[in-house]
Order: C-alpha cells, then sequence, then structure tokens
C-alpha cells in the first residue's frame, strides 16, 4: 500500500526580478511562514538539474505548481524568443494560463498602480492622436504610435509592457465574446497594487487565508475529532440515531439523589438506567482529544485585540476549555466495575410493576457519567456547527449538574472561584505578601 503523504501547496512567482527583487524576496517569506511552497528562481531552494536549461526549468516548474503569481511593473524581462520579441515572463504566463484553462493553476496577476495609470493615460493619449491629428492627416499612424508609447524613466518599453497587459487582461477575446465570438476567457482577473499589504490582502481572499496551513490543517483535524466523538458517543435503536445517554435520561430528569439516603423510584426507571450504564463505559474506550488540546494550546480561535495589543478569549476557545474538563471528568469517572455490581444487584428489579427504594450512592457515578457525555455532546455539535460557519449561541449550553446528588450542586458552585474573581485578588494582593 502506497503511503499519502499531504503534500503542501506549491507557487510560482513571475515577474522581472530586478525591479521586484525586494517584493519578491518579501512574498516569498511571507507564503513559506504560512506553509506554502514558493518556488522564485533566483533563489538556492529553487530545484534545478544541473544539465537543464535555465528557462526551461523555470517553465517546468510553472506546469507543476498550483498558484501561479504574475507581477508587472515597469521592466521587461529577459528574452525567451527574441525573433517574436516575447519574454521570459510572458512565456512563464502563456504556459501557466495554459494550466488555468485545464483548471490545474491558479492565476492571480498583480499590475503596480503607477504602470496602470501610465498605460490608461497613453491610452487617452493615443486615442486623442488619432481623433485630432491622424483622422485629420496632421500626423502619420507611426509618429502617433512612437509618442504613445515613449520610454520614459518609469516605463523602459510601454509598448510591450502595455501589449503583455493587454494579454493577461484577455482584451481580445473578451471583445470577441462580448460581440458573441467567443467564450468569455478564464483567469483574467487582474490586481493593481502600491504596496506590500495591497498584495497580501488579495492573497488572503484568493487562497481563502484564515490563518497558515498548520492551522488549517489543525481545523480540519478537529472537525474529523468531533465527528469521530460524536459517533462514540451514539447508538442505534430501531434505525435511529440516540446519544448513550438517551436511557438514563428517564432516571436522572426525574429523581434527586440525596448522599447517602434511599430514593424511591419506578422499577423500570431504575432497569433502563442499569442497562443504559452498561453504554456509558463505550466512549471511554473511544474518545479522542489530540485535536482539541491542539487547538486550545495554539490559540487558534484566539482574537488579537490591535487597539490594545492583546490577545482576547472567544467564546469558542471558552467553548474547547470547556469541553476539555467535561472530558477529563467524564473518564474519570469509574464504571468499569460499577456495572457488574449494578447489574447484579439491580438487574430483577423490573420483574415487578410499580416502586422500589434504591440507594442514591450505587446511582451516583452513572449519573456523573451520564451528565458530563451530555456537556460533551451539547458541546462537541455546538463547536463542530460553529467551525462549519453555523452562528451558535454558547451561552445556551444546557449545563448538566457536576453533582449527582441536588443538594450538593449549589454547596459546589458557592465554592467557586471565578477567573474575574482571583484576578481581582490578585490586584488586591499585590502589594501584600501573598498567602
Amino acid at each position: 500500500m502506497t503511503t499519502q503523504i499531504f503534500q503542501k501547496p506549491t507557487i510560482f512567482i513571475s515577474s522581472t526580478i530586478y525591479d521586484f527583487r525586494d517584493l519578491r524576496s518579501s512574498l516569498k517569506y511571507y507564503l513559506e511562514e504560512l506553509g506554502y511552497i514558493v518556488n522564485m528562481s533566483e533563489f538556492n531552494d529553487f530545484r534545478r538539474m544541473p544539465d537543464e536549461n535555465s528557462y526551461m526549468a523555470c517553465l517546468n516548474t510553472v506546469k507543476t505548481s498550483d498558484y501561479f503569481i504574475l507581477l508587472i511593473g515597469s521592466r521587461v524581462g529577459g528574452m525567451y524568443d527574441k525573433a517574436n520579441g516575447i519574454t521570459i515572463t510572458q512565456e512563464e504566463y502563456r504556459t501557466a494560463y495554459a494550466q488555468a484553462k485545464e483548471g490545474k493553476t491558479r492565476i492571480l496577476v498583480f499590475v503596480r498602480s503607477d504602470v496602470w495609470t501610465v498605460r490608461e493615460d497613453r491610452n487617452a493619449l493615443a486615442e486623442l492622436l488619432q481623433y485630432e491629428y491622424i483622422n485629420s492627416g496632421e500626423m502619420g499612424t507611426d509618429s502617433a504610435e512612437r509618442l504613445s508609447n515613449h520610454a520614459s524613466k518609469f516605463v523602459t518599453d510601454a509598448k510591450r509592457i502595455f501589449a503583455f497587459i493587454n494579454e493577461v487582461c484577455r482584451i481580445d477575446e473578451m471583445k470577441s465574446a462580448v460581440a458573441g465570438k467567443g467564450l468569455l476567457p478564464p483567469a483574467n482577473w487582474v490586481h493593481r497594487f502600491e504596496t506590500f499589504r495591497d498584495i497580501v490582502d488579495a492573497l488572503r481572499v484568493q487562497f481563502d487565508v484564515v490563518g497558515d496551513l498548520k492551522t488549517k490543517i489543525l481545523v480540519d483535524n478537529i472537525k474529523v475529532e468531533l465527528l469521530n466523538n460524536l459517533a462514540a458517543m451514539s447508538t442505534k435503536a430501531s434505525g435511529d440515531i440516540y446519544p448513550v445517554t438517551y436511557f438514563t435520561e428517564p432516571f436522572r430528569k426525574r429523581y434527586s439523589l440525596k448522599f447517602g439516603e434511599k430514593v424511591t423510584v419506578e422499577r423500570s426507571h431504575v432497569l433502563w438506567v442499569v442497562l443504559g450504564s452498561l453504554l456509558l463505559l463505550r466512549p471511554q474506550k473511544s474518545l479522542r482529544w489530540r485535536a482539541l488540546d491542539q487547538c486550545i494550546d495554539n490559540g487558534i480561535f484566539m482574537e488579537f485585540d490591535v487597539s490594545s495589543g492583546t490577545i482576547k478569549r472567544t467564546v469558542v476557545q471558552d467553548a474547547l476549555e470547556r469541553l476539555r474538563v467535561s472530558i477529563e471528568q467524564y473518564m474519570a469517572c469509574d464504571l468499569s466495575d460499577k456495572n457488574p455490581k449494578m447489574l447484579t444487584k439491580y438487574g430483577k428489579v423490573a420483574e415487578k410493576e410499580g416502586e422500589t427504594e434504591v440507594e442514591s450512592n450505587d446511582f451516583a457515578e452513572i449519573i456523573t457519567a451520564a451528565n458530563r457525555l451530555d456537556d460533551i455532546i451539547w458541546l462537541t455539535k455546538a463547536i463542530y456547527f460553529y467551525i462549519d460557519g453555523e452562528t451558535v449561541d454558547f451561552d445556551k449550553q444546557p449545563r448538566q449538574p457536576r453533582s449527582p446528588f441536588s443538594d450538593e450542586d449549589e454547596k459546589l458552585a458557592k465554592q467557586d472561584v471565578s477567573v474575574d474573581e482571583i484576578a481581582s485578588w490578585l490586584t488586591s494582593a499585590r502589594n501584600q505578601s501573598i498567602r
């Protein structure tokens, strides 16, 4: 069996090197920090065969790239086909576009805003010369073209650069498609930029960047983990799916246990909770929380508050931590020895109808485990929906009692110390000796 290894998406960055040297370097660093493989011919990590032509090495790498980022500035790159006036940057783009039409590569084109503005001005100038001078015979076509495409300190080869921009915009194909003579061309969107931030903002949208690839993998892992855990905490009855806590609900909802005391219950409810306790044991062997721990520890659902420069907790981060605590509390329930003893003691209780008395302490561990599992099931579903893009109100969680004994739960609540309370206590104790 072949082992499938996760292959990071690859990006080829194409441009003239000289007028984009710093920008190319910054882009490479930014994208590699997100987890992508970035191929740029001027760096030592660019894969090449010693006997391979440098241009062919670039074109072959373009063919195997998932993304092709093109930067168009004010300079023309080295010639690939001098006879036809095709630069290596153009050939790289054409290779990528052929891949894009087959759905193999996504193209992102960025043009410097200054270059785009000069192009628009030159187009306006060409129209003016056409209507005001060429049509009247005051200027020849060649003279008008030389004037509208004249070189400047900013744009070294205006004609070639503007023609390249028209090509990536697929101007001729767009005109034909609009006239009903062809299909609209794919991958012809052009982003204008002035700063590195402009490019990053566009990439975040195009790559759906909500974090680096490691974060995306963590999110995918926890979704799978949540689904597996839900499956482990569910059972089928008559073809329908129920939580494993379902069979203990009649007992838990109707009766209040008192420590060291007996409670009168329906015999059928006793049998249901005893048999249901067998199902409560199963998740202890199947629940997993590795991805949960990684998401919590990496803080992928935390937020950065720009105004204060601090990390802010979020409702989903709190929910993740509540889930981890609930799992820990459930796993601490000792059910393995409880089930056989309960079956021996109460297994025949339902042979008669009516009520019977049972020891509250006998059912404490089972009720505690069921309550914790209900918390885990609710949180698991809520977190899954949240990650999947749904709006979730975590404050509406119907939390189950922490203690199986009704009179103990209020006492436990009064003994709790909240995070806000401990923070306030620390503030007041800051200038005092800590006891």
